[in-house]
């Protein structure tokens, strides 16, 4: 679902239908371990199955998204060795009272013990952290070395950036409103930048602390702009090039320098997506990005390749 790395592990979302996993391994021995979990039912009042969503690591600490029906999503964090199950103290609210839930109940002695057929959690004597609460449509999280940042309604026409202290304990605020169908976000060490993914949009970009006027906009005309990475002399995104076809579509890989942007884009390559985006991520030397290829007779999609590019 999701995927985040640090120096040594790499870390990943999964879910089955009784449980939602943050998991991660080593990045030369990835003997799987569960870094949380929780239950993955319907909740009481018969709304829809917790799940856990958004993914970022950074320093020791993981930081996630949950939607619990009722209640929507929240922003969590937790240490990247492990914490106890998130919500743990509350499980009877998510628990149904039938056969479902007693079956659940053994489940959990099962994971938490490693029963389940994966290493047990690395440290179960703290607790995950929240961050925010309510969030309407979190997406996209990112983290530097204070705050934690992501899109609040997410692909919605009020739109905003938001950004939490990472230690918590303070409210979030929102750096920038009233965008539309905000998809995709990047940081460099002074700006955040994001893109308006509607049929003419744009990619923008603020200060970290936010803007105090109209957002300078860095290049406008864009097809649904797509996932957007930055190393702060440059962006990385992707541009629907032709019609969409059931969850395909041709986009162009784009680049441009920060300051020129307007003037000076530049096309890496023109392949097939996913039509809800990709992955993309960048180092000193190198952008790299998922292309999904054609899909087979089967529904599958054996020609997805990881691609790379010098910047």
């Amino acid at each position: 679902m999701r995927i985040a790395v640090d120096e040594a592990r790499v870390y990943w979302l999964s879910k089955s239908r009784s449980f939602s996993y943050v998991r991660s391994c080593e990045k030369n021995n990835c003997a799987r371990t569960i870094v949380t979990y929780d239950v993955s039912n319907a909740d009481l009042s018969g709304g829809h199955a917790l799940a856990f969503q958004e993914l970022a690591v950074h320093g020791h600490h993981i930081y996630w998204t949950r939607y619990t029906s009722g209640t929507g999503h929240s922003i969590l964090s937790c240490p990247s060795a492990g914490c106890k199950r998130t919500g743990e103290n509350d499980r009877h609210q998510r628990l149904s009272l039938d056969d479902g839930g007693r079956r659940n109940t053994r489940l959990l002695d099962d994971v938490s013990r490693g029963r389940d057929g994966h290493a047990p959690l690395a440290d179960r004597r703290g607790a995950s952290q929240a961050l925010a609460l309510n969030e309407v449509r979190p997406d996209r999280i990112l983290v530097d070395a204070t705050h934690l940042y992501w899109i609040g309604h997410w692909g919605l026409p009020n739109a905003e950036v938001r950004r939490v202290v990472k230690q918590g304990g303070e409210p979030p605020v929102s750096l920038v409103m009233g965008q539309n169908q905000a998809a995709m976000l990047a940081l460099d060490s002074d700006f955040f930048h994001w893109a308006n993914s509607y049929s003419v949009g744009t990619i923008s970009r603020c200060p970290l602390s936010g803007c105090a006027g109209a957002a300078p906009m860095l290049i406008a005309d864009q097809a649904h702009a797509g996932t957007l990475v930055t190393d702060g002399k440059s962006i990385f995104w992707t541009n629907i090039t032709g019609a969409s076809t059931g969850d395909q579509g041709r986009a162009a890989v784009l680049r441009c320098p920060v300051e020129t942007c307007a003037s000076a884009t530049q096309t890496l390559a023109v392949q097939t997506f996913a039509s809800d985006g990709l992955s993309m991520a960048i180092d000193q030397s190198d952008v790299y990005w998922v292309a999904q290829g054609d899909r087979d007779p089967k529904g599958s999609f054996p020609h997805a390749t990881i691609y790379r590019h010098a910047k």
